[in-house]
């Protein structure tokens, strides 16, 4: 992305609440040039161009009590 559209780019992602560490779930229909992005129950929609800016992580599940990683 280009340095000039980065301020943009931030303000998009403040008024759709996307900061590190926030869940959210990602939604694309087959084919579609736009994603769905649900923060906090809250949906937006997001073009493919903005959205490749925004890098997530696949929640991990959750451990089970006495795992060997949870000790």
């Amino acid at each position: 992305m280009a340095e000039n559209e980065a301020p943009q780019l931030r303000r998009l992602l403040e008024l759709a609440r996307l900061k590190p560490g926030v869940q959210v779930e990602v939604r694309r229909e087959a084919g579609a040039e736009v994603l769905t992005v649900v923060v906090a129950g809250r949906q937006t929609a997001r073009g493919l161009r903005a959205a490749r800016s925004v890098w997530v992580e696949r929640a991990r599940p959750p451990l089970l009590p006495g795992s060997a990683e949870s000790l």
